[in-house]
């Protein structure tokens, strides 16, 4: 049956990614923990984190500015803030989660994050990390106002999960628990609301005034019951 689909083994696949990474500036380190992160997605289902993402990388407009290593701004025994450096969120996050095991296992808790870094990418990554650590984790990230809340007509809240884990639900679960959204069926994209829209349900389109039609509306979250 023809197709147009790439097949990779596991191994190629992280060869490939780790050769684009160091092409574009990356050392083998780096390579290796960005690599990881969109195989990983990959092997999950979730195929725009995966390889494609890294094109996402040397697109993005911060790519171009310069990057610095991750340093630490505040820490206590319990807490960490980094200043991610401008770099890529996959290897930020990284060493911030790795650092939320550290202190979570010495202390039984622990708060950290990260500033100054973008695109982290897929967030279960993290909290599976954490999980296999026997520790419980809760990852939030940062987000653009893209979507309103039920009755508003502005975005206001963003469409990043909110990944959480632990290691007795990583062991019974194919995947790690991440509520796609607060309250679908109300956050759905435009092309999924034309598909899945309930009858009595009404958009606001960009003239203010109520729509049926997903295709006119901008902001297809924005929605009343009538």
């Amino acid at each position: 049956m023809p197709t147009d689909r790439i097949r990779l083994t596991v191994a190629e696949g992280r060869d490939h990614a780790e050769r684009a990474m160091r092409g574009i500036g990356y050392d083998p380190e780096e390579a290796n923990i960005v690599a990881d992160h969109a195989i990983d997605a990959a092997l999950c289902g979730y195929e725009y984190s995966g390889l494609a993402k890294l094109l996402n990388i040397p697109e993005h407009r911060r790519f171009q500015q310069p990057r610095r290593p991750i340093r630490v701004l505040r820490e206590t025994q319990v807490s960490v803030l980094y200043d991610g450096g401008n770099n890529v969120g996959m290897l930020a996050m990284y060493h911030a989660t790795r650092a939320a095991i550290a202190k979570g296992a010495t202390h039984g808790f622990a708060i950290v994050g990260v500033t100054n870094s973008w695109m982290s990418g897929r967030n279960a990554y993290y909290v599976e990390m954490i999980a296999n650590a026997n520790l419980i984790g809760i990852h939030t990230a940062g987000s653009a106002r893209t979507v309103a809340p039920p009755g508003g007509t502005r975005p206001a809240l963003g469409t990043n999960r909110l990944p959480s884990a632990c290691r007795p639900l990583a062991d019974r679960l194919s995947s790690i628990w991440g509520p796609r959204r607060s309250w679908a069926p109300i956050w759905r994209t435009a092309s999924e609301w034309g598909r899945c829209c309930r009858k009595g349900w009404q958009s606001i389109p960009k003239a203010n005034r109520h729509a049926t039609d997903p295709g006119e509306s901008w902001c297809p979250a924005t929605v009343r019951r009538l």
